[in-house]
């Protein structure tokens, strides 16, 4: 695309989510979750390491039942052990990328609220650097996650969330890099507003 074609791209894209209404059924959400990651550079073996993430969401609806939007936040991980004479690094970092979440209701109770199940997917692009070093590197990866939320009777905007995050990082400087964890989420959802 041109430099000259953008602010009628820009002003398209206003004009589809102002006719749409898209913009008045956000999700605002923040995650965390504390993962552990195995991993395994070539020629070495597979070290298990502990971190977490934590991520702000924004999403707006595309159907009923799913929801695509951007997901932004900081990841990490401790230094593995150092058994067999090798050990792999602390790093930290951020990431951006761009996710799909599909849910649907399970259960409704009148007094309590609607318990909903549902899978995210993503593509996250994230910068990180060596703990005790001026390295800095960049890998994707790919995000899945199951998860259980709950949208209380009394407070039908909000959604407690329980969450088991999958990732796959395609990391150069290993064979090997994966994480499954335990997250916790907290959603302001203006969809389901009372």
């Amino acid at each position: 695309m041109r430099l000259e074609s953008f602010p009628r791209a820009l002003l398209f894209l206003i004009f589809c989510v102002w006719t749409t209404g898209a913009a008045a059924a956000v999700t605002v959400g923040v995650t965390g979750s504390l993962n552990g990651q195995l991993s395994a550079a070539d020629g070495y073996g597979v070290k298990a390491q502990f971190g977490g993430e934590a991520g702000l969401d924004v999403l707006f609806p595309a159907t009923a039942w799913l929801d695509l939007g951007v997901s932004a936040g900081w990841l990490g991980a401790m230094p593995s052990d150092m058994n067999g004479g090798f050990g792999y690094r602390a790093y930290s970092g951020g990431f951006f990328g761009f996710v799909a979440e599909a849910s649907t209701p399970l259960v409704s109770w009148k007094s309590v609220g609607t318990l909903r199940g549902g899978a995210r997917l993503g593509a996250l692009a994230s910068v990180a650097a060596y703990g005790g070093t001026g390295l800095v590197f960049f890998f994707p990866s790919l995000a899945l996650d199951g998860f259980l939320a709950i949208s209380p009777a009394a407070l039908r905007m909000l959604d407690i969330g329980l969450s088991v995050p999958l990732r796959i990082h395609f990391r150069r400087d290993m064979a090997f890099s994966g994480s499954v964890g335990l997250g916790l989420s907290i959603a302001v959802s203006t969809r389901r507003a009372p």
